[in-house]
């Protein structure tokens, strides 16, 4: 403590760590990418780097476009369903609709896939 003129004067410091904090993370098998390129959602979602996707504002219009198709006619996208059945229509349904809700909620996120 420093007194100046009979005032004190101090000094605070403060580090502060800027780090990056994942707020969604989630998993899909590739036995969908079928489907998903008929729902016209394949490059949003595995290759959003190669589309220009930075962020979760960029891939929200992306992901709702194919909600709507996918929702407009299930039975058009459940023949893409997988013969081993590890994937099937509801579960990209539920992926794309969980994905959109992060999106809304952190719109400056940034977007990766690891494929």
């Amino acid at each position: 403590l420093l007194r100046l003129g009979g005032a004190e004067v101090s000094l605070d410091v403060t580090l502060t760590a800027l780090r990056p904090v994942a707020v969604f993370e989630h998993n899909i098998t590739h036995n969908l990418i079928r489907m998903a390129r008929e729902a016209g959602v394949y490059e949003a979602l595995w290759r959003p780097e190669e589309s220009g996707i930075a962020t979760a504002q960029d891939l929200l219009p992306h992901l709702k476009a194919g909600l709507a198709k996918l929702r407009d006619d299930p039975e058009r996208f459940k023949v893409f369903n997988p013969e081993n059945r590890w994937g099937d229509y509801e579960g990209l349904v539920g992926f794309i609709k969980r994905y959109i809700e992060a999106c809304r909620e952190n719109p400056d996120a940034a977007v990766s896939a690891s494929r």
